[in-house]
């Protein structure tokens, strides 16, 4: 909510809102109601890569979709949802996975924000690359309950063609992109991963030939701070059609901490990158709009010279239907 609050600084009245809009490309509706139903998935991933082998221990949340409702009106959003029980009760295949903690995308006029806090519990593993004879049961998800994971980020970034371009057509619905255009962002940010577990990450069952000098690795900590380089582009093929694509390069300094049992703690400083793709489409109807979308965000620490690899992100996915009301 103090994220929501503080848009009310930057809050525009109809006037205004025309000033900053180019409209022979954007429509704004304002003051508008916009009401939604919407289908979401999200889910947080960590991946250990032995770099040398060419082998992933891939980890993920036994993840589920919800089923919710939000509005948007002027510069305030809100989503509420719950899970779809039918569709997740698949606990004694995968593990059960508990999660909580705020994963938002801000859109404004000249400004997005990421916020991301969020604590996860309870992964499966998911192997590639490992001949069949070197790994844990095939026909059995490897369960670990034990394995939490917490994240915490901000990302602040401007829209250097604002006029031109609507985030908020795309992912908000508040706005009508009426002919293409793109636009170069540009920010910064920071992000803190801690994945930590009771045992070691490597299970017993891999082969001794993979993850040599890191098969006691039972935590591993992250700080990363960050400048960002984006571009997204806004398709119109048709009138009241959008297609939406955005690629984010980030480029920083990233201190990571790793833990071995009964060893003690090695840290490490070097250069880091992460990456953010957005996508989004959909079409404006005579009554409604309906549309999806995709956001993942993925972090990279490469430590000691390339030999292991932790990968940590998330996948947030979105299908709406949604209601303007004119006030």
């Amino acid at each position: 909510m103090f994220f929501f609050i503080t848009w009310k600084s930057f809050s525009q009245n109809e006037r205004r809102v025309a000033f900053d809009l180019d409209t022979n490309y954007v429509k704004s509706f304002y003051n508008d109601l916009i009401v939604r139903v919407y289908s979401a998935n999200r889910n947080n991933f960590v991946h250990f890569n032995d770099v040398a082998e060419d082998l992933d221990l891939k980890y993920l949340p036994n993840d589920y979709f919800d089923l919710g409702a939000g509005l948007n009106y002027k510069w305030f959003g809100i989503n509420i949802g719950t899970k779809i029980g039918e569709l997740s009760d698949d606990d004694d295949q995968y593990g059960k996975t508990s999660s909580f903690g705020l994963q938002s995308y801000l859109y404004a006029r000249k400004f997005t924000v990421d916020v991301m806090a969020m604590k996860t519990r309870g992964y499966y593993l998911k192997l590639e690359n490992a001949p069949a004879e070197e790994t844990i049961l095939q026909h059995e998800y490897y369960k670990r309950r034990d394995v939490r994971t917490r994240n915490i980020g901000v990302n602040l970034n401007y829209l250097m063609n604002h006029r031109r371009f609507s985030y908020k057509a795309a992912f908000k619905q508040n706005e009508l992109q009426k002919k293409s255009a793109g636009s170069v962002i540009f920010g910064g940010g920071f992000y803190l991963l801690t994945v930590d577990a009771d045992s070691a990450f490597v299970p017993r069952g891999i082969s001794s030939n993979y993850f040599v000098g890191w098969r006691e690795l039972d935590a591993f900590k992250c700080y990363t701070i960050n400048g960002n380089l984006e571009y997204a582009y806004s398709w119109v093929p048709l009138k009241n059609w959008i297609a939406t694509g955005a690629y984010r390069l980030s480029l920083g300094m990233q201190k990571n901490i790793w833990h071995f049992d009964d060893v003690g703690k090695d840290r490490q400083i070097k250069l880091c990158r992460s990456g953010m793709i957005r996508l989004s489409g959909g079409h404006h109807f005579p009554g409604f709009y309906l549309g999806v979308s995709y956001v993942r965000y993925q972090q990279n620490s490469v430590m000691r010279m390339n030999s292991f690899k932790v990968l940590n992100g998330t996948n947030f996915t979105e299908f709406t239907i949604s209601k303007r009301i004119k006030l």
